[in-house]
């Protein structure tokens, strides 16, 4: 068996060695490309076409303070509040919610802010 491979490999040498040089060149152009890029991540992303429709379903507390609406809830199982606007106020369970008119209000009983949530 071996006798026949070494016949093999010394009758193709020539195709042998042109396919090892097309396999190598293009593992090394593909490596090269890789690591040319990594100098290049520094720059900020700019977007220069943004989609059509974009659509808000709440406004930001941020943009519009005259219709912010002040209210706070907390959960029955926890001793944070959260604003309307915040994830969190989101993922209470309705069952377990308890809405107070504002700030003052939720923490006279004890309640603190969420980390995670902004004024």
């Amino acid at each position: 068996m071996l006798p026949k491979l070494l016949e093999f490999i010394k009758t193709r040498q020539s195709e042998i060695v042109l396919a090892i040089s097309v396999v190598l060149i293009a593992v090394i152009a593909f490596a090269s490309g890789r690591i040319s890029t990594i100098g290049r991540l520094n720059y900020p992303l700019e977007i220069k076409y943004a989609p059509a429709a974009i659509t808000k379903t709440e406004p930001s507390p941020k943009e519009n303070k005259a219709a912010i609406d002040l209210r706070v809830v907390a959960s029955k199982n926890s001793t944070l509040y959260h604003f309307l606007w915040c994830s969190g106020a989101k993922r209470i369970k309705e069952e377990n919610k308890i809405t107070f008119n504002n700030e003052q209000e939720a923490q006279s009983r004890g309640y603190k802010l969420a980390s995670n949530c902004e004024k």
